[in-house]
Order: structure tokens, then sequence, then C-alpha cells
């Protein structure tokens, strides 16, 4: 009888996903020499196991009369409502450095909603702005999957300025998605994205000419240190300014660019971050818009 390669992969791969050399090939070698021969360069690594949670690295801010908003859901349930249960959530905040800060749980009935107040977990005088991540966790009797997943937190974040407006402005996921996996059972976290070997240009897709003062918030999802470039261009396409950036892993920083005259019109992100997509605040009279293109 004569067995084909398809074949052979088919009988191979539920021994390989069952132990750890298949789980250290899917999570390290895999993507490797993908990135070396240039075969479809794996982003993302995959968690070790699907009971762990993902989160995006969130731009939290409490600087210039802002405050962060970040409504916690119950997430499970909306992904098995028949069989909705309890969550714990564990909320890690990061300073501008990098750094952790803090961690805060939370316990969360079915279908529940715990808005949480960045500004108001910190203290006077602590830390100005930085990134969070959310991790879920399912709690009794169906605390385990039937199907092979991950529960993922890339919801809304919310910002408001006492100064500008009284509305929160709302932005979905954030700069850099899918940026840390967490262990409830180790209490540990891993990083998911993979450094591209060549540099990428991030171009937000819209103008800043019709405003006179913007700002740019660079994260590095990333667990090595790393060089971001921002480059600003005028309405001629003519680069305004260069200003290079060297941030440590799950740092921010806020980057302001005046425009008094409205002649910035437009940005670059250089960097070796596949998705280096920044968080950017246009202000304008009366508020302010958060979006990232």
């Amino acid at each position: 009888m004569r067995v084909g390669m398809g074949t052979i992969q088919d009988m191979a791969r539920p021994f390989v996903n069952k132990t750890g050399i298949g789980r250290a090939m899917r999570h390290y070698f895999e993507p490797a020499i993908k990135r070396a021969l240039g075969m479809r360069p794996a982003k993302l690594r995959t968690p070790r196991s699907w009971h762990e949670s993902i989160s995006d690295a969130f731009v939290w801010r409490c600087d210039e009369g802002f405050m962060t908003r970040f409504d916690l859901m119950n997430l499970s349930s909306f992904l098995v409502p028949q069989r909705a249960g309890r969550e714990r959530v564990l909320l890690i905040l990061f300073s501008q450095d990098g750094s952790e800060i803090m961690r805060r749980t939370y316990n969360l009935e079915p279908f529940s909603i715990h808005p949480i107040r960045v500004d108001e977990l910190l203290s006077q005088g602590d830390e100005e702005y930085g990134t969070f991540c959310v991790f879920h966790e399912r709690l009794g009797e169906g605390k385990t999957w039937d199907f092979e997943t991950c529960i993922l937190e890339r919801s809304y974040t919310s910002y408001r300025n006492q100064d500008r407006c009284d509305l929160w402005s709302y932005v979905h996921g954030c700069c850099n998605t899918y940026v840390l996996s967490y262990d409830f059972t180790g209490e540990r976290t891993s990083h998911l994205c993979q450094r591209a070997i060549e540099k990428q240009n991030f171009r937000p897709q819209l103008r800043f000419d019709d405003c006179d003062r913007f700002e740019v918030f660079i994260s590095n999802p990333l667990r090595s240190v790393e060089e971001f470039v921002l480059r600003v261009y005028d309405q001629r396409g003519q680069l305004s300014e260069e200003t290079p950036h060297r941030l440590s892993s799950l740092a921010c920083k806020k980057v302001r660019v005046d425009s008094s005259g409205m002649d910035k019109a437009r940005i670059e992100l250089e960097c070796h971050v596949y998705m280096g997509r920044p968080l950017l605040f246009k202000y304008y009279q009366s508020h302010f818009d958060v979006l990232h293109s």
C-alpha cells in the first residue's frame, strides 16, 4: 500500500500537537523557518495552550486632563451563551517604560459588564501614560472548552478630556494586536508578536492638515528593545520632521507634533513590527478625535 505525504502528515499531526515537541515547533521553530525562507512569514506565535488568554496592548493615558475607561465584559458568555459561566479577569498595567506597575483581579458574572477607570486606579502624580492588557479565565464546571480556542481581548478603549468635551471617544482594539498570552495556572505571560527581519513602513490612511496639533502614541509589542522612526511630511510630500525613538518591550512613547500652519499632512512609522500602527490623537478647537487608521 502506498502512503502519500499528506497521509503521513495527517497521521503524525495528532501526536505532534499533544507533545512538547509539537508546541515548540508551532511556537518557535515553524515561524522562524518561515521568516528565514520568506515563506508567508508568521507574524504571530500561537499560545502554548488553548486554555491561555490573549490580549492586545491597549494605551491608557492620564496626562493633560485625560481619563481612560475600559469596559470589562464576560466574553465567554458571548462565545458559548448556552453554557455561560463566571469569569476571573486580570488587568495588568504597564508604565511608559514597559515595566509592570499594577495588577487587579475582577470576578464577572455571566453576561455582565464592569467598567474600570485607569485614572481612578492610579494615585495622583503616578505615571502619565502607558499600556495595559486584559486576560480572561473561565471558572466553575465549564472552565475547559469543547473546542480549540483562546479568549482574546480586543474591545473598545474610551478616552475623555475634561478640558475639551464631556463625551467619551472610543477606539476599537489598540495600536498592536495579539501581544501577550497569559497562563493562569503558571501565572506567566508570553509574547506572541514576531519581529520582522526587514523594516516595515506603516502609513496611516488619513491627513493631519485639518488640525493644528496631533499626537502619535508609539508602543513596542516585541520582547526586544526596538527603534521606531517617525517621519512627518508636509502637504507637498516633503519630509518635515524625522525623529528616532528607542523603546523597551511593552514601552509606550507619546510624540507631539505641532502644526500651527496646518502644514503637516501625513506621517510614516518605520520599525520591525509587522503591524506597527500608532494610536493617534487629533486636536480641534472644541474637541479631539482618537483613532489608529
